[in-house]
């Protein structure tokens, strides 16, 4: 073999290991089209969320799983967001596929939720297969496979749906955050709107080849899925995370030395960043896991809450009989407000730029945690059946909060990071999502303590509302949103620019 007759430094050069270039901020504005594609994920997303609220409680109960063990079910979420946001986040900072950094992840999550939701569907037929008795108190074979589906879909929408915020981070000019996010809001109210309102339609009527409800439900959400990411992943087009060459001094015996600094770096990079996070993450952090607590309690209990407690109607009981007729009519009506929730953040969600360019940032945000707080805490004095549609209209009164929450934290938090650290976006969306699954953890562990003493689904539900009323007490006292604020303390402090690793 011929000899390499190039100089030495070249040859060193050429096969030294490539180092990761850093993402540069987005200056370009976006075009409405291009933020609509962005949304189109979260639509998708969102769609999948909501079926999930509205029937995998129902779902698990009919299966035979106990109802004190229900929010333990629950814990896949949080499980999930810890254990999975951190390293998507990392990984999809650091991606450098020629599809981009977030695509391949949206991609990979996708097809895994689209799986997931039909083994979780499916379930009953396939554990009855498997040799679980056609009727029966507990269904072992169908229950354990809808738990693990379960789990493993709030893993991979884990994994999509981190990705996709830091993608509007990536693509989206700090001036036009607020849109960005008001955009996502809209998109989270369609996708919500859309799942909750076939959640409420006996639609095995109508589609009389799906063995049931949740079946055909969960298959539209699949396809709904596929449809609305492949618009993201085809419609908006990354630049891929360039490569910088290595000194040439990183001479090719010194390969392994640099792979290991380069892993120590990252090491460093994301501990680093966590602890000079831009203000106000951690203020925000801090909300965010008093207003998510509220809303964990209504997406696990809201719709059997209404069956249960509203209309008096009993789960356990033999199908097709009077009280679990009563018990599946009050969890389409909960189904029903919140997809009139899902409607009301449809029409505010465009409306919150310019309600914030009014007022303020702070009076929306206090504003929306206290009709959230409100609404939770009314839910004790609901028993009745006449009562059942104060219940939806109740549900559905939150869906302005419900465009806020979607909204504010997030553009808080895209202005922060976008001003001091771009090339982090995935690890401060990644470390931001842990006050989602926080709260999530605390709420599946007492729920269980608090419906045993109380024996009300209700009760949980206040103590939701509590916590978004102090949500709205620390947005004041903390000063967040508050005009100039942010700006403000991002002077002062010097926070220009977060050294790279």
């Amino acid at each position: 073999m011929k000899a390499s007759t190039a100089p030495r430094h070249e040859r060193e050069q050429s096969i030294s290991p490539p180092r990761l270039g850093t993402a540069a901020k987005p200056t370009a504005r976006v075009t409405h089209g291009q933020l609509l594609a962005l949304a189109s994920g979260l639509v998708g997303i969102q769609f999948c969320w909501a079926v999930q609220v509205g029937y995998v409680t129902k779902a698990l109960l009919e299966l035979g799983l106990a109802d004190r063990f229900v929010s333990y079910a629950w814990l896949a979420g949080p499980i999930a967001g810890i254990l999975v946001q951190p390293i998507v986040g990392v990984l999809s900072d650091r991606c450098t596929s020629r599809l981009g950094r977030r695509r391949p992840f949206l991609i990979v999550g996708t097809a895994f939720t689209f799986f997931c939701l039909l083994s979780f569907s499916f379930a009953r037929q396939i554990g009855h297969a498997s040799g679980d008795a056609a009727e029966a108190e507990v269904y072992p074979r169908a229950l354990l496979l809808s738990i693990i589906s379960f789990w493993a879909l709030d893993f991979a929408i884990n994994a999509a749906q981190g990705p996709l915020r830091a993608l509007l981070a990536d693509m989206v000019p700090p001036e036009q955050h607020k849109l960005g996010n008001a955009y996502f809001a809209f998109g989270t109210g369609v996708g919500n709107c859309a799942g909750s309102f076939l959640g409420s339609l006996p639609l095995s009527r109508a589609l009389f080849f799906f063995p049931g409800d949740l079946q055909a439900l969960y298959s539209i959400a699949a396809c709904v899925l596929l449809v609305t990411m492949g618009i993201t992943v085809f419609c908006v087009k990354e630049t891929p995370l360039g490569y910088e060459a290595v000194p040439s001094s990183a001479t090719a015996p010194h390969y392994e030395a640099v792979e290991n600094l380069e892993i120590e770096q990252r090491q460093v990079g994301f501990f680093a960043a966590a602890k000079i996070a831009p203000y106000p993450f951690y203020e925000t952090f801090l909300v965010q896991c008093f207003t998510w607590f509220a809303w964990f309690s209504l997406f696990v209990f809201g719709t059997s809450w209404v069956g249960k407690e509203v209309l008096n109607g009993d789960f356990n009981a033999k199908e097709g009989s009077y009280l679990r007729e009563l018990y599946d009519a009050g969890v389409r009506m909960g189904n029903l407000g919140i997809g009139l929730q899902s409607v009301l953040t449809i029409l505010t969600a465009p409306l919150l730029p310019s309600l914030i360019a009014k007022t303020s940032m702070q009076v929306v945000y206090v504003i929306a945690s206290f009709m959230l707080g409100g609404a939770l805490v009314c839910t004790l004095f609901l028993h009745y059946a006449w009562q059942a549609w104060f219940a939806t209209v109740l549900l559905a009164s939150t869906g302005f909060a419900w465009a806020v929450t979607m909204t504010v934290p997030w553009s808080l938090m895209s202005e922060a990071v976008s001003a001091v650290a771009p090339e982090r976006a995935g690890i401060y969306f990644t470390l931001f999502n842990l006050s989602q699954c926080l709260p999530e953890v605390v709420v599946s562990l007492v729920a269980e303590e608090v419906e045993r003493k109380t024996h009300s689904q209700a009760a949980m539900l206040a103590l939701g509302g509590v916590a978004a009323l102090l949500a709205g007490a620390l947005i004041l006292a903390l000063g967040l949103g508050r005009p100039g604020g942010q700006e403000e303390v991002l002077e002062n402090d010097g926070l220009s620019e977060i050294p790279s690793p």
